[in-house]
């Protein structure tokens, strides 16, 4: 591991060895940028719990969608091979899409379980799962998610309840945003989740998350990024999408949250361009190479299959997933992409978050995107570097620049020129 994971792994080590004494909090947060290898520095320093401290009493990792499951899954594998207890057997349970029940048992097991898959069998067959009361860690993917009301019920179904016990279960939350949006409150609660603490603080010369990514930028973790902007569409809203975006945005309790997209009213409007659509076509052609595997984030399900389809038609392979397509498909084409197949992976509304494919070379972010956060991880979907397994020295991310004629707000990408001005 890099010096940067290794400093979060025995932050890890530290908690978990503590079993809650000395003042030692029983709950943390790893905040790492995407593509800095969140997963594997906490797969890492668990393993070696189990191996070196005899730390036993089960494991529930939970996360939010399949994909990440899998990606989960096949860390633990790949870690236990070879960091584990030689000789010893690690049993990895799957608990999504269907999976039938695991076999109850505490020791040296890993169940990796869908918050929605664990939360229906939690409600409806809480006695057949009673044996995970008796895990003594649970790690939640994607934690900055976890103050929603099905994580909640989760929780509080496991053990880790609002007022906090000696002997609660210890608690990991994995994220590359920390904290929500610009809603003070909602960040509060984030922070009071896991006990206050971060366990990547001292990792690195400065904890400001833009000093972070640049120092993995310097030290070949992260890739270098270019830019180039696309010409969008001028739009003006209409008086019902203002209004639906006021409501958004204005919180009873006065704070002011930040938009992520445009109304699908609106977004609908702009994938149906011809001309903008166009454009996008156009600066594939100019600016990507043709053996560069691109992400393309669309902005509806029928632009996602219209842009596949023209790409195809250029003799670029192309395909198109949204949420509508069947999983079994939608992994077929993921691995297609990762193997190189697949020259385009044209998206809408799926890759956001926890989608693995270190050999992206190019990024075009062809959907209205206002929230810095979620913008900085579709884009770091392609900011593997060269010292991670499989990542490229640079990215190409090709941005979409629509005029809003009566909406002021700035396209995240706007305020990231430190990122490309390197």
């Amino acid at each position: 591991m890099h010096d940067y994971q290794r400093s979060v792994a025995a932050n890890v080590l530290r908690m978990l060895r503590s079993n809650g004494a000395g003042g030692v909090e029983r709950r943390g947060m790893i905040s790492l940028p995407t593509g800095s290898g969140k997963t594997r520095v906490a797969v890492q320093a668990i393993v070696e719990a189990i191996r070196d401290d005899g730390f036993r009493g089960g494991v529930l990792w939970v996360a939010d969608r399949d994909e990440l499951c899998e990606q989960a899954v096949e860390a633990w594998a790949q870690v236990w091979r070879s960091e584990g207890i030689e000789a010893g057997q690690l049993r990895i349970s799957r608990l999504w899409s269907g999976q039938p029940k695991p076999f109850p048992t505490t020791e040296d097991h890993v169940v990796v379980a869908s918050i929605q898959t664990l939360n229906s069998r939690l409600k409806n067959r809480p006695a057949d799962y009673k044996f995970l009361n008796e895990f003594k860690l649970v790690v939640f993917d994607e934690a900055h998610r976890s103050i929603a009301p099905t994580f909640t019920s989760v929780m509080d179904e496991i053990g880790l309840t609002y007022r906090r016990r000696a002997d609660e279960p210890f608690l990991i939350g994995l994220t590359a945003t920390p904290y929500r949006g610009h809603d003070p409150d909602e960040t509060l609660r984030l922070v009071r989740r896991y006990g206050n603490a971060r366990l990547d603080w001292g990792a690195f010369a400065d904890d400001d998350p833009q000093n972070v990514i640049q120092e993995l930028q310097d030290k070949g973790i992260l890739a270098q990024a270019d830019q180039e902007v696309i010409e969008g569409d001028t739009l003006r809203l209409t008086p019902e999408e203002l209004e639906e975006i006021r409501r958004f945005v204005r919180d009873p309790q006065g704070w002011e949250r930040v938009l992520a997209w445009l109304p699908s009213t609106a977004q609908d409007r702009i994938a149906h361009s011809a001309q903008r659509t166009r454009r996008i076509l156009d600066a594939y052609k100019k600016h990507v190479e043709k053996d560069w595997p691109t992400l393309i984030f669309a902005t509806s399900v029928e632009h996602a299959k219209t842009l596949a389809a023209l790409l195809n038609r250029e003799g670029v392979v192309a395909r198109a997933v949204s949420g509508e397509t069947r999983p079994a498909i939608r992994r077929r084409v993921v691995e297609g992409f990762r193997n190189g197949e697949i020259k385009a992976l044209v998206n809408y509304a799926v890759f956001r978050e926890g989608f693995d494919a270190p050999k992206t070379r190019a990024i075009i972010v062809a959907r209205p995107v206002y929230s810095p956060n979620l913008y900085f991880q579709m884009i770091g979907r392609g900011l593997r570097g060269p010292e991670m397994t499989g990542g490229t020295d640079r990215c190409l991310i090709l941005n979409v620049q629509d005029n809003i004629e009566n909406f002021d707000q700035e396209l995240a990408f706007s305020d990231l020129d430190w990122l490309w001005d390197r």
